[in-house]
């Protein structure tokens, strides 16, 4: 098993594609670990993805533009309709983030900010449904 599949993850009981990102060293590989994530939502045929930022220490403005740029699109064309981010208190309060939608047109993914790993999951399980 290599660091993308280890990051990458496929949750039955939640129905999305789980992505654990514990530091963003560079862009690169923040592009790569991206890259994964539009496979296997094309390959699942999901709906929802988690994406839990796990420390501090993330360039956020290359996520962001990451985001917006390229997954946000790739989301909306593999059909995922619902997009958890947990991140850390500290992220949580700039608005950066929530302007990742406001850029694209296209299907709307509903997203949901949380701080805890926990919140998000419920979320989506409710989003199962929805």
């Amino acid at each position: 098993m290599n660091e993308l599949d280890s990051a990458i993850v496929w949750n039955e009981r939640l129905n999305a594609v789980v992505w654990q990102w514990p530091d963003a060293t560079t862009e690169c590989n923040f592009r790569a670990y991206g890259e994964r994530v539009l496979e296997l939502t094309k390959i699942k045929r999901c709906r929802n993805v988690l994406f839990h930022i796990c420390q501090r220490t993330v360039y956020m403005e290359e996520v962001r533009q990451l985001f917006a740029i390229h997954l946000y699109p790739g989301f909306q064309e593999s059909g995922v309709r619902f997009l958890a981010m947990v991140l850390p208190e500290n992220i949580l309060k700039k608005p950066f983030f929530h302007k990742v939608a406001a850029s694209n047109d296209g299907v709307p993914i509903l997203k949901g900010y949380f701080s805890k790993l926990e919140e998000a999951e419920k979320w989506l399980d409710k989003m199962k449904y929805a």
